[in-house]
């Protein structure tokens, strides 16, 4: 009952934030993509794929694909888009959303993947179920530069301190209201 109380709250705040920003940003999570061929940096993003897979398990979540885009553009940035786990309360949705995502930012900065990523963004969705059909919308967005991370002191950054510690830090409201 409480997971469908938590789910029936994200999707409501979602749609409220649909409604009011009348914009849609939809981050599909079935098709795992790396690359396209105009992408220059399809090796590097590759191995970020394989360095993420190794720190997260990569198996499906809600039969949609674990990590359905690992990229780099000709910048530097890079982006990583994650289907959060399923729990069974809101705390523990948002504790394991914040585990998942440092684990991505370690994995890609310490040590450094490739030296082509000077900034890396972590999208962590989630399955929302609404009259277009079920969707995975982004819920979690962290940004994190890699001057800042060769800084970083790993051993001490933990989902208690990641939000100062990194350059950009949004998480959808809801998840931030603990539940009692």
């Amino acid at each position: 009952m409480r997971l469908f109380r938590a789910r029936a709250a994200l999707f409501a705040g979602l749609l409220a934030l649909l409604i009011l920003s009348g914009t849609t940003t939809v981050v599909a999570a079935q098709q795992p993509t790396t690359d396209s061929k105009e992408r220059p940096f399809k090796a590097e993003s590759e191995q970020l794929r394989a360095a993420i897979e190794e720190a997260l398990s990569p198996e499906p979540v809600r039969d949609r694909a674990r990590f359905p885009s690992v990229r780099i553009d000709k910048t530097g940035d890079a982006t990583v888009v994650f289907a959060m786990r399923d729990a069974d309360t809101i705390d523990e949705l948002r504790e394991a959303a914040l585990e998942d995502a440092l684990a991505v930012l370690e994995a890609t900065y310490h040590p450094p993947v490739t030296d082509k990523i000077n900034t890396i963004t972590v999208i962590g969705t989630y399955l929302v179920t609404g009259g277009r059909g079920a969707r995975e919308w982004p819920v979690l967005r962290i940004t994190l530069d890699a001057d800042r991370a060769e800084s970083t002191d790993w051993t001490k950054l933990t989902t208690d301190n990641i939000e100062s510690e990194v350059d950009e830090f949004w998480i959808y409201p809801p998840l931030v209201e603990a539940e009692d």
